[in-house]
């Protein structure tokens, strides 16, 4: 078999749009539309204009960045997904092998004909070395990191390899598409404009217990009541399977417990995270002592919570001053007041909901 000839239109740089000199900084797309394809140049149509303007307003330029595409080339029907197979079953089918296959994207997997557009954007990446990469869409987000999850992921400041940072976020063709998405784009945009002005908070320095024993929940406990004026967030998670809560969490800016009843680690089954039911009942004589607290309370969309504390077990949260979700819709009632929303938006923190490995399971209803 002869050496496999890459078409000129895949090679590095063939689909780019160069930004000003020695710029280290670097905007990858999803693929070229049809005024792509006619002008050879990324974001030259209706997407391009729409992401001119937002980067101008979050105080950038065009020319402050190199602009690439995940694809070189329009897909069939400019539809994305007809770069994808749908299942392992269709891959195996076609002869090929599972094992140096890309993680799939929405379940999907890359037909292998494409991989060759995610090696020609990482040598465009190994090339340039930018200090800091604008992904857009979740295309982009997958062909970098690997995850595809664009709405969890949006709007963080990301660590990438090789001492890279970068952040996600949507596409200008979806904002177009739904146009009550742009404050979110524009909100992103200026969270990287102010992380590279050096001008953009860091975190804080946070003490988590995630999966404590008695004698942390005790510690933490003493410290929020030597405290009463501190103000404790109180965040619970559950599962529907089950319909009952699995973890109960109560913080402050600088120490957190998350008090667990359900292991996860053990999916697809649940198993209690206590070894007996003493040991449970102790643990929720705590969550009463923690929600009896004098110290002033915050919660998010509080009234699903209280239907889990309050009906079901009898447990009183109390001196509950703010929620959240109710603030934020107040504020803005334009735009999504999910706590993920929120994070994105007022922190510069990492998405909270993947610290654990089995958190996709999580229910978004308390959200």
């Amino acid at each position: 078999m002869g050496e496999l000839t890459v078409p000129p239109l895949h090679k590095p740089f063939s689909m780019f749009e160069w930004g000003r000199p020695n710029t280290k900084l670097l905007i990858i797309g999803e693929a070229p539309g049809e005024d792509e394809e006619r002008y050879g140049k990324p974001f030259v149509g209706a997407s391009g204009q729409l992401l001119n303007i937002l980067l101008e307003q979050s105080g950038f330029t065009r020319a402050d960045f190199n602009i690439t595409n995940v694809f070189t080339e329009r897909p069939p029907g400019n539809d994305l997904k007809a770069n994808w197979t749908t299942t392992k079953t269709d891959l195996k089918k076609a002869g090929h092998s599972m094992a140096a296959r890309l993680p799939p994207i929405n379940k999907r997997y890359l037909i292998p004909e494409m991989e060759h557009h995610v090696s020609r954007l990482h040598s465009e990446i190994d090339q340039l070395k930018p200090e800091f990469i604008l992904m857009l869409g979740a295309t982009a987000l997958w062909a970098v990191t690997g995850e595809s999850r664009i709405g969890q992921n949006r709007g963080t400041i990301l660590t990438l390899p090789h001492n890279r940072v970068g952040l996600a976020t949507f596409h200008p063709a979806m904002v177009l598409r739904q146009w009550d998405q742009r404050p979110l784009v524009w909100a992103d945009l200026s969270k990287a404009a102010k992380f590279l002005a050096g001008t953009l908070p860091k975190p804080l320095e946070r003490l988590f217990y995630i999966d404590p024993t008695f004698e942390e929940i005790e510690h933490v406990y003493e410290i929020f009541a030597a405290n009463p004026d501190w103000q404790i967030g109180v965040d619970i998670e559950t599962d529907p399977r089950i319909g009952q809560i699995t973890t109960i969490s109560f913080c402050t800016p600088r120490y957190g417990i998350c008090i667990p009843f359900y292991n996860k680690s053990t999916l697809p089954q649940l198993c209690n995270y206590w070894h007996t039911a003493a040991e449970e009942a102790r643990a929720w004589r705590w969550v009463m002592r923690y929600g009896a607290l004098p110290n002033k309370k915050v919660g998010q969309n509080f009234l699903y919570d209280h239907q889990y504390l309050l009906e079901d077990l009898d447990i009183r949260v109390e001196n509950l001053q703010d929620d959240t979700s109710i603030l934020q819709h107040s504020l803005q009632p334009e735009l999504p007041k999910a706590l993920g929303t929120l994070a994105s938006l007022y922190l510069n923190e990492p998405s909270w909901k993947f610290m654990r490995e089995s958190s996709k399971d999580d229910n978004k209803a308390d959200e």
